[in-house]
């Protein structure tokens, strides 16, 4: 329900913008004008300032900027066949990405936006494992690792799993054991995966067909 109302109300703002130009048109027409009870009323005069106004269309473009990304991972969740958590994560990074880029030329926006996104998507119950999911699918994690720029990111998402493992594995001797291997896993070394063949499957193998196996 959620994501339909989103879908609506973009599509809503898509057709609004779309149209802007007939809008503009008839609150300056006589037929407007004509109609004092509409036009002379607060209400009236107030929708007739707002889509005459520049600032008000510059708002609703920057409105679908901002909202067509997290669209587009809305259509990635609610589409026919479910995606793998690792695919939302990266999806939702994606999306911040994409935002970003869409108003860089206001710094104090971006802030404040990415903000409201970061807070509802932390409030997400499941955020620790899609963090932790995407550690694991080696698909994404050594594309990650592979550009300097994403070294934070992909220290966070290590933070992640450690937090699952601690929550999911009480006992501290197994729960370090599967650490150093996350540790081999994560730099590529180690009998499992520093070999040809685990290099060459890394790309290949689906994490979530592996575990319907």
């Amino acid at each position: 329900a959620g994501a339909t109302r989103f879908a609506t109300n973009f599509l809503n703002l898509q057709s609004l913008h779309k149209h802007r130009q007939a809008l503009k048109e008839l609150f300056v027409g006589d037929v407007w004008h004509s109609n004092k009870k509409l036009s002379t009323s607060p209400v009236g005069q107030k929708v007739q300032e707002d889509v005459l106004s520049i600032s008000f269309w510059n708002s609703v473009e920057t409105c679908m900027k901002v909202s067509l990304p997290l669209l587009r991972v809305l259509r990635i969740v609610d589409g026919d066949e479910k995606p793998a958590m690792p695919e939302v994560m990266a999806a939702m990074d994606y999306a911040k990405e994409r935002i970003k880029a869409a108003i860089d030329d206001k710094p104090t926006l971006v802030k404040k936006v990415i903000k409201i996104v970061e807070d509802k998507w932390e409030s997400q119950m499941g955020v620790k494992l899609y963090g932790a999911a995407l550690f694991l699918n080696p698909n994404r994690i050594y594309g990650l690792k592979a550009k300097p720029e994403k070294a934070r990111y992909c220290q966070r998402l290590r933070h992640m799993f450690n937090e699952v493992l601690l929550h999911m594995e009480p006992d501290d001797d197994k729960a370090s054991v599967i650490s150093r291997l996350a540790d081999d896993y994560e730099r590529g070394e180690g009998e499992c995966f520093s070999s040809k063949l685990a290099i060459n499957d890394r790309t290949k193998k689906s994490p979530r067909k592996l575990l319907q196996l």
